[in-house]
């Protein structure tokens, strides 16, 4: 593990309390559409993520992938019609050495 993983690696995101889903789904939204998530992972030990992988018996129903890019419904989740938190989580991870306070 370098050095800058180890001193990065406990670092603390301050969100609003009750806004813990939120920063998860913009955290989910910005890995699956910049493409950052580990493909043979997920095929290997996920189900559900996206349509191929559904469950016997929910082949039908939305995929978690589905849920965050809005496919169905039509709403991206970080947004959820308020502002983009994935733009904010995306600012955050891009600009974190220069803060220094994240």
């Amino acid at each position: 593990m370098s050095m800058s993983a180890v001193s990065l690696a406990d670092e603390w995101i301050p969100i609003r309390p009750g806004t813990d889903t939120a920063m998860m789904s913009a955290m989910a939204y910005v890995i699956i559409t910049e493409n950052l998530h580990n493909s043979d992972f997920i095929e290997r030990c996920c189900q559900g993520f996206d349509q191929s992988q559904m469950p016997v018996g929910y082949e039908n129903e939305e995929s978690y992938k589905d849920y965050i890019l809005g496919t169905k419904d039509g709403i991206t989740k970080p947004t959820m019609g308020r502002r983009n938190n994935s733009s904010t989580f995306r600012y955050y991870t891009q600009n974190c050495n220069r803060i220094r306070h994240c």
